[in-house]
Order: C-alpha cells, then structure tokens, then sequence
C-alpha cells in the first residue's frame, strides 16, 4: 500500500539508549520508503556505528544462508584450508556449517557493539603486532562456495558503468545494483529501465563515485577500458572488474562484449539466444532495403559535427544493414568533419544527432549549396535521438536504430 507523502519537517529525538533509537530509526525508515533511485543519507558520529546501522537494516542473513546451505558449507571448508575459522551468529540463530572441519562456532548477544567483527575478533583471536584476522560477510562466504563449486564468480551485484553494459545486463534479466547514469536516470532508454529494477547512481561514466561502489558491495564491476583504465586498480579493491571497450566499440564489438558479460553473470544461453535474434532481425531488414546506398551517421553540436565511421557503433548499425558508410580517419572510429568534408561526401542519406536545436547541421541547411545535396531531400534527412543512437550502444538500441532505419526507408518510397 502506498506511504502518505511525509510533510517537509525537522524532528529531534534525544536518549541515552542507542538500541532504542536505532530501532526506532529503522521502524521508521521502513514504514516511509523513499522512491525509486532516492538515497537515503544517515549521519553518524564513527563507522562503527555506520556499520551498526546497515546491519540493522540488512535482510535477516538466516533465511538467505539456508537457502543456499551447501555453498556455504563448501565456502566455510575452503576458508578453513587458509586459517582457523570462527562462524559468529546471534543467540538462537541456526547456521549450517557448524561441523565443517576447522570451524569453530560461537554465540554473540547484547547491546551494541555485540554484532560487529571487531568485538568478535577482539574477544575470540585478538590482533597484535604478530598476528592478522580478517573478516568476511555470509554472502561472501556463499560466493566462495559456489565459486569453487562451478569455477564461476557468484555474480548477484554488478555494478556497470556505461551503458551498453545497463543494457547488456537488462537482455538477461539481471539488474545492476549501481549506474553511471551520469546523474540522471532517463539517460538510460526506457525500453532498458522497464527491464530492470531501480538503481543507485554511482556518478557519471568519466567519474564514478568510488566510496559510492563500495557501498553497494559489488560482486562485478563492468567498466570501460578507456574511460575506466586508470581507476582499474582503485576499482579492483571494490570487486572483480570486467575491462570492455564500450566507448569506441563496433558494433560486432557490443555484441561480442554482450556474450562476454552474458557468460560473466552465468547467462550464456539466454544471451546467445537474444544477440541471435538481433542478427536475424538485422539480416530481415536489411533484404528490404536497396543495396549500395551511401549514408552519413553523427552527432550535430553547437558548432562541430562528429561523423561516425563504419567501426563505430551507430555507424556500424546502419553499414550491418547494407549501406556504404565512410571509413575510419587515422585510426578513429569517429572524426570531426566540416560542410566541405561533408558536400565531399554527398551522401544518399544522413542519420543525425542533434546535440543543440541550433546545431551546426541547421546552420549547413540553410547554405545555398546545401540544395544540391542528396540529402536536400527531407525524407532523407533523419534526427535521430542522441541518447539511443549515441550513448547507449546496446543490443535494445541497436534493433530500435534498426527499425527506425527501416522505417525511414519505407517512408522514403
């Protein structure tokens, strides 16, 4: 049932008993949710007490430990072979795994600090200068388990940063736990949103938020081999990474990489099944469209206009449908070119992207030379939406390009 809007207001509560505002905090976050993609911001005075605070509001781990018993068990075995082992649980609270060889099981109750590590650590094997201990969450421990049981990272938490990546991960079902969604969430296509569930923005695609990561505790991080190379060692702290050439991909490259985070996420067959599909569907417009027509595809700014080049992804989409599209310059995939470059050309269409109402391309329509172009043609001349056809790069935006192609054509006859 949906929680009444709550009235813009200022509360102080005051006590000397922490259990007793925490719960009350908790009861009251819980009873008044936020809306999808909302962050919630607690200040505390230590991290203890931050981590205090997420381990009240966490799911009870008993139920989801049951659920996957026999990972943990083999999780718990495989950490026994390292070091001494000491499973802490509340009082009460049955836990499997408390016959593995080199367990050792122990109960923690009271007030706060009770359930943190470091009260556990501090009284079962104290650090000293000699001596390490480490600490790991049950749903790390499962990971562990089912890694040595498949050979397979556990993949539950993905944390993708561009997105080609969003969409890749919508096609199979699964729903990243953080986006660079460059701060605004309808930067991802709707027809990808509708697929998957909220949410946390992690920053921009040049600047992810890293302490924002972390929070999140990822079990994969996909990123982009030149927009995330330098953070890869920062970002490998967090969580495996997945380095992909997202940026400056081909088409053959997305759907190459779209099979690779398929396979990352234990979903081979059912993205083999979809990246089949596109191709076919690719493979039945293209029979519908007359071969041998040249087009120009880019992006119209203010005073630039970038073309895309056949190895670049939108490029890409239109030359996989039969059209003759330029060639890289200089190795880039995609180039700045001016009216000269583009009168040069003559192409039979143009597929653009305007970035500004007054583009530069608006400016080159209204020179006299313009009229003698191909594309003076209007039904030749197609916008095309910089978010679907630039920035998104996925296989949902690849066969809506596609379409949109084969509608332009059809409406062209």
């Amino acid at each position: 049932m949906p929680q009444p809007d709550i009235a813009p207001g200022f509360i102080v509560i005051h006590g000397n008993q922490s259990e007793t505002l925490r719960d009350l905090i908790c009861d009251w976050m819980r009873a008044h949710p936020l809306a999808p993609l909302e962050n919630e911001v607690i200040l505390v005075q230590s991290n203890g007490i931050a981590q205090w605070l997420t381990l009240s509001l966490a799911a009870d781990p008993a139920p989801i430990i049951k659920a996957h018993a026999d990972d943990f068990r083999r999780g718990l075995l495989a950490l026994s072979r390292l070091a001494p082992v000491w499973l802490c649980k509340a009082e009460g609270a049955a836990l499997p795994g408390g016959d593995v060889p080199g367990v050792r099981v122990e109960t923690f109750a009271g007030p706060h600090p009770a359930g943190l590590p470091g009260t556990h650590i501090h009284f079962l094997h104290p650090v000293d200068a000699a001596r390490s201990v480490w600490h790991i969450g049950y749903q790390d421990v499962i990971a562990t388990g089912k890694l040595f049981a498949t050979g397979r990272l556990w993949t539950q938490r993905v944390v993708a940063l561009e997105f080609s990546f969003v969409d890749a991960l919508a096609n199979v079902g699964v729903s990243p736990v953080g986006v660079a969604d460059d701060n605004k969430a309808d930067r991802i296509i709707a027809p990808v949103r509708e697929l998957i569930q909220p949410w946390t923005s992690v920053g921009t695609r040049a600047q992810p938020n890293m302490e924002t990561i972390a929070s999140l505790k990822p079990d994969l991080i996909i990123a982009d081999k030149d927009r995330h190379a330098a953070a890869y060692d920062e970002l490998s702290k967090i969580a495996p990474v997945l380095l992909l050439n997202s940026r400056y991909g081909s088409f053959d490259d997305i759907l190459a990489q779209a099979q690779v985070i398929g396979d990352a996420v234990g979903k081979h067959d059912e993205m083999k099944a979809k990246v089949d599909a596109l191709v076919k569907e690719f493979d039945d417009i293209k029979a519908h469209i007359p071969a041998g027509q040249t087009a120009v595809v880019g992006a119209s700014r203010e005073n630039t206009f970038d073309l895309f080049s056949k190895d670049y992804f939108a490029g890409g989409v239109v030359a996989r449908l039969g059209f003759k599209l330029p060639e890289p310059l200089d190795g880039k995939a995609f180039y700045e070119i001016g009216l000269e470059q583009f009168l040069a050309q003559d192409p039979d269409w143009l597929f653009v992207a305007h970035y500004r109402e007054e583009s530069v391309v608006r400016k080159w329509e209204k020179e006299s030379l313009w009229s003698a172009l191909k594309v003076a043609n209007a039904t030749h001349n197609v916008s095309i939406d910089p978010d679907l056809w630039a920035r998104s790069r996925g296989l949902v935006s690849a066969k809506l390009m596609a379409e949109q192609v084969r509608d332009a054509v059809a409406k062209a006859k």
